[in-house]
């Protein structure tokens, strides 16, 4: 996944409770304590900063490009179209900083639900081990789709699971990025209902991968 600017707004997890919770739990839909797919506890909410995902796309003073990667695995960019604008209207990005800044937390919702996690470290003394987090996932999901010398993806059903050795910021520390398929086909299909996917002669690009589809969230 290639970083820009845009990524530097994951703020920071530190020694918050969350790191203290299991990567993944036995049903392979809840990371570090967030549920795919499920609200976002209100409880939680007030520790975050949220804005739109247009607000999110243009903090660094102009549209950042990689957004829609970032934000849903998007099968291909996006630039700042009305239509892609008004879809990022619809989506809610929210990041936190906690008292102790050693990390960073990233979450996206549409239709009220978590469609995307991201998560990293910053402490060197808090970052687990690359390997450390590849065993719980294998353990979960099976052999991994790819495992490239930078990082690891899993496809599981409705979920990309994507973990990279380097934080594009801080070299030899590792980042979990956690992606809803039904979330990526949602925004697709936003951004494409008025708008034709331009330079893409194969409709199947506006597709993300087979999965769930998306329901309207419930409070765990």
């Amino acid at each position: 996944m290639r970083m820009t600017a845009v990524t530097a707004a994951l703020l920071c997890l530190g020694q918050h409770a969350y790191c203290q919770v299991p990567l993944v739990d036995s049903g392979g839909t809840v990371f570090f304590g967030f549920q795919m797919g499920g609200r976002l506890p209100a409880s939680t909410r007030l520790l975050l900063d949220c804005m739109s995902g247009r607000a999110f796309a243009t903090s660094g003073g102009r549209y950042d490009i990689v957004t829609d990667d970032v934000l849903f695995r998007s099968p291909h960019e996006h630039s700042d179209s009305a239509a892609v604008l008004a879809a990022l209207d619809s989506v809610t990005v929210c990041v936190g900083r906690p008292e102790r800044p050693a990390g960073y937390v990233l979450v996206a919702l549409v239709d009220s639900v978590i469609v995307k996690l991201g998560f990293s470290w910053a402490d060197s003394a808090g970052s687990p081990a690359y390997d450390s987090l590849i065993a719980p996932l294998t353990a979960r999901f099976g052999a991994p789709g790819e495992v490239r010398p930078t990082g690891t993806t899993w496809e599981p059903d409705s979920l990309a699971i994507d973990v990279t050795r380097n934080a594009w910021w801080i070299p030899g520390r590792p980042q979990v990025y956690v992606t809803s398929g039904a979330g990526c086909d949602r925004y697709e299909q936003m951004v494409h209902r008025r708008e034709p996917a331009l330079h893409w002669a194969d409709a199947r690009t506006d597709s993300c991968w087979h999965h769930a589809p998306l329901r309207p969230g419930r409070q765990p």
